[in-house]
């Protein structure tokens, strides 16, 4: 792949460049250590040397003093190399070995999605609460990438923004689901103990309605005013009156959260478990469950019902959302980002990844945020973004450059069509390559051959450090105050139905 060898030649190179500067000694000196230890993969770097007009090079005559001169600096260029070559990616063998135990982890402790481009219809048959059995009918998503579902990959801490912040269209879904529990009664079997909380239309023909209470409701506990935190009368206490029936009864529906916003319905353990539920059987009504808090998991909110989970940009960038997504970042870290962090070293790597991958998955979350999204590639368009900055800085030094600037382009374009397939986040590409460029700015080292040159770049890095703050706190505010776009043609760019009905079950709007 072509952007492995430009990278160390490039870093190569500067090593050059830099061995140039410190001993000025000369075109031929620098021209002789070229040809002796210059000869970087992928990349041919210009000599020192003037051109004559039939594009030959002029060397100038070779003195012992020039050729001392030459091994110097070709000694000073094999040993920077041969560091270079010693350098350990440290952070890039972590994040691997990280990604591929937390896709381990994922595969044993939760079923794995059907293999599929689009939604997946399953059916069973299921006893609803009043006892009646029906065929369900659910559309279930599936992961051609070979992973977890959409749910288990939130739960896991993929970007969500709903878990991340309030949003106001899942607080008024959730609110009115709460309102809905003001209408729902006791609803007692006529022919055995069992009851379920539900309407009366429910329980029509089937069992006995109590509209002023539900079961298990204020009138089972010692002291009412602190339901439903109550202490539950004992039977025996239990007055003989059936106005009481709702505290004798066995449940056998409480609330499932379904779906990812905090979606909650009355419903028996094997309907819940059918449709990938969180079954709360401990609680009575909807209006006592945080549905969303259920769905996002992970640590609970500081505060009940007020989503707070910031860290998900951070935990997201380890996991990833299939096998096949897995080993195909894996070979990019090998060709792409190992090499830079050999370049530059851990600790400004370090910085570029973090910056790349936050920073992409900020643009996402405003942009798409009731979309899914997981994975290290934002870091790997960051290193993309810095791969340019490390040409422009190099471009009057490496032959033929626009060749080299064409391949870039070719390999760009085509990430970002990768992008368009379902699961891969292009709006964190995008975010992810532009925060990128900026901080390779900072970070990347540069040749300077004057105290102006010297001048000039650093101050070039203090402006990109000025607007790298301003773009996280700008991004970073709306994303976390803000209120969701209606952009459809924000999702149509995240994800293209190359095959017909691939994006259909993905989230553009809360249902």
């Amino acid at each position: 792949m072509p952007s492995t060898s430009r990278v160390v030649a490039l870093a190569q190179g500067r090593l050059l460049m830099e061995a140039q500067q410190h001993h000025k000694d000369g075109s031929a000196a620098v021209a002789a250590a070229a040809g002796a230890g210059g000869g970087a993969a992928g990349v041919r770097w210009r000599a020192g040397a003037p051109q004559e007009s039939n594009g030959s090079a002029r060397i100038p005559p070779i003195t012992p003093r020039t050729r001392h001169r030459a091994n110097r600096v070709k000694a000073a260029i094999d040993e920077r190399i041969d560091r270079l070559a010693r350098r350990q990616p440290f952070i890039n063998y972590y994040l691997m070995a990280v990604q591929v135990v937390v896709h381990i982890i994922t595969l044993i402790v939760v079923p794995q999605a059907p293999i599929a481009s689009r939604p997946v219809l399953e059916t069973a048959a299921i006893d609803d609460p009043a006892g009646n059995s029906h065929v369900l009918h659910v559309n279930k998503s599936g992961n051609v990438l070979i992973g977890p579902s959409a749910q288990d990959l939130i739960a896991f801490g993929a970007v969500f923004a709903p878990c991340m912040r309030r949003d106001p269209r899942v607080d008024a879904y959730v609110q009115a689901q709460r309102l809905e529990s003001d209408n729902l009664g006791c609803c007692v079997h006529t022919f055995d103990s069992q009851g379920f909380t539900g309407t009366a239309d429910e329980c029509t023909g089937l069992a006995v309605f109590f509209n002023e209470t539900i079961c298990y409701g204020r009138r089972c506990c010692v002291d009412p005013t602190v339901w439903p935190e109550c202490v539950p009368l004992l039977a025996a206490d239990l007055p003989n009156d059936t106005a009481f029936e709702p505290c004798r009864v066995d449940l056998v529906a409480n609330p499932c959260c379904t779906g990812i916003f905090g979606e909650c319905s009355i419903m028996t353990r094997d309907e819940c478990a059918f449709r990938d539920g969180y079954y709360h059987a401990d609680k009575r009504t909807c209006a006592e469950v945080d549905c969303l808090q259920s769905v996002c998991g992970l640590f609970d909110f500081v505060n009940p019902f007020i989503p707070d989970q910031w860290y998900r940009l951070i935990t997201t960038l380890v996991l990833p959302p299939g096998t096949i997504y897995l080993l195909a970042v894996l070979v990019g870290q090998l060709y792409i980002s190992v090499p830079i962090e050999q370049s530059i070293g851990w600790k400004r790597f370090g910085v570029l990844a973090l910056s790349s991958g936050v920073g992409g998955y900020i643009i996402s979350g405003i942009f798409v945020p009731y979309e899914i999204k997981s994975g290290i590639s934002p870091v790997l368009y960051g290193c993309l973004g810095a791969l340019y900055i490390e040409l422009f800085q190099s471009w009057k030094r490496v032959l033929r450059p626009a060749r080299y600037l064409l391949w870039l382009v070719l390999i760009t374009a085509l990430a970002f069509a990768v992008g368009t397939l379902k699961y891969i986040d292009n709006f964190g590409h995008v975010g992810g390559f532009v925060f990128g460029v900026v901080t390779a700015l900072i970070v990347l080292p540069w040749e300077t051959f004057s105290n102006w040159d010297k001048v000039r770049k650093r101050l070039i890095a203090i402006v990109a450090a000025g607007v790298l703050a301003l773009m996280f706190i700008t991004s970073a505010t709306m994303l976390f105050t803000g209120e969701a776009p209606d952009c459809e043609a924000c999702y149509a760019f995240n994800c293209i139905d190359w095959v017909p009905g691939m994006c259909d079950d993905d989230a553009r709007a809360v249902i």
